[in-house]
């Protein structure tokens, strides 16, 4: 396993809170294909593993992005919930 220095520690969790505050600001512009983006960069995956991670079909992920398709809010909510508690562990 590798180990991370505190350094490494505090770059990460900045950008992470970067991201979250992204998620924030989309939220609130009504951006909703910002917020997926946002919420699948703060995890750190690609659409595929994304969507294998959380269940969701990778085209509902990949539509969801590119604006073709909305998210439901609640779904956004949920993954935002989900994603801050996986990281806090």
């Amino acid at each position: 396993m590798k180990r991370i220095n505190a350094s490494e520690r505090v770059g990460s969790t900045i950008n992470n809170l970067k991201i979250l505050e992204r998620v924030e600001r989309s939220k609130l512009s009504g951006d909703i294909a910002e917020s997926i983006m946002a919420l699948r960069k703060c995890a750190g995956l690609s659409q595929s593993d994304f969507a294998e991670q959380y269940n969701i079909p990778v085209a509902t992920i990949r539509d969801w992005e590119q604006g073709r398709r909305k998210c439901p809010e609640y779904m956004i909510e949920l993954l935002e919930y989900k994603i801050k508690n996986e990281k806090e562990i």
